[in-house]
């Protein structure tokens, strides 16, 4: 009787390599559901050697679950530095669509809400920007209009409404510039005749004006009562190009490069024969296929 229940325990008792077989798989799990891939493995490592015979599907199956992890880890973060890198170029629809593309696990990490709140922020400062300077459009204040319009180009380079609020911007700029220049003279009434009684012609001795010998007489002044209207206004035009240009060199130390450009064409109207339009155009397309090539090589 005694040799029957000895029998009995050893046969039920657990195999203690199946015992830790069990005990690996189970932290194993664990690991991967808290996103510890470093423990997990440590885990499969254990796995792999104490699961065999019927238990060795067990060490396989955790494998697999971290195999999976690291997948969707690695996908995700690559995902999360796409996004990060429209949010540094200023381009909040693409990061939005970004966002809105994520995977239902990518869209739970912690990363994803992260990018979710820099988006927000990037986004409330842009429309500010596009508030003022629609305020600064209606009230006519050309000098707010600009430093708003470069803000929010460089807030968000893919505002839908860039180029109509440009063309706004364009036309104020116009309208200042003509409004600078003074307005044309009136042109002078003609003289009314007046009847003149006829006289008998009565005959005068010539008069003759003698010159010194060897004196030459000077020429005449031939800009005496010429009026200064057409060198005014191209004066003040050139001064509001000169103007433009010191803009866009600034934006362009900033690499704001869609803002240099702005200032350049701004320019350009007011001046078109500029001798430094040329040359900045190319400054500003050098920097910034500069800068592109600097980025591709990082990322």
């Amino acid at each position: 009787m005694i040799l029957g229940g000895l029998f009995l325990y050893f046969k039920s008792k657990p195999d203690q390599g199946e015992v830790a077989c069990n005990a690996a798989f189970d932290a194993g799990n664990k690991a991967v559901m808290a996103k510890d891939i470093a423990g997990a493995r440590s885990h499969a490592l254990l796995a792999n050697g104490v699961c065999v015979g019927g238990s060795r599907s067990k060490a396989q199956s955790l494998q697999a679950a971290i195999d999976a992890a690291e997948s969707s880890s690695s996908s995700c973060l690559r995902s999360f530095r796409t996004i990060d890198s429209y949010l540094d170029d200023h381009k909040l629809g693409s990061a939005r669509e970004a966002l809105n593309q994520l995977s239902s696990t990518c869209s739970a990490e912690p990363d994803a809400a992260e990018e979710r709140k820099k988006l927000g922020a990037a986004v409330a400062a842009a429309q500010t920007a596009q508030a003022t300077l629609r305020t600064a459009l209606d009230a006519n204040n050309l000098a707010g209009a600009k430093t708003a319009y470069v803000q929010l180009g460089g807030l968000n380079r893919e505002n839908p409404d860039l180029a109509s609020l440009k063309s706004e911007l364009d036309q104020l700029t116009a309208a200042a510039a003509a409004a600078a220049e003074p307005p044309p003279a009136a042109p002078a009434p003609e003289p009314v005749p007046v009847p003149v009684p006829v006289q008998a012609a009565v005959p005068t001795p010539a008069r003759t004006v003698e010159t010194p010998r060897g004196l030459t007489l000077p020429p005449p002044d031939r800009t005496a009562g010429r009026r200064p209207d057409a060198d005014s206004g191209a004066s003040v035009k050139a001064e509001m190009a000169a103007g433009f240009l010191r803009d866009a060199e600034n934006a362009l130390a900033q690499r704001k490069f869609d803002a240099a450009r702005t200032y350049v064409d701004s320019a350009r109207r007011m001046d078109p024969n500029n001798p430094r339009l040329d040359s900045l155009t190319q400054q500003i397309r050098d920097r910034e296929h500069q800068i592109l090539q600097q980025e591709t090589i990082i990322r």
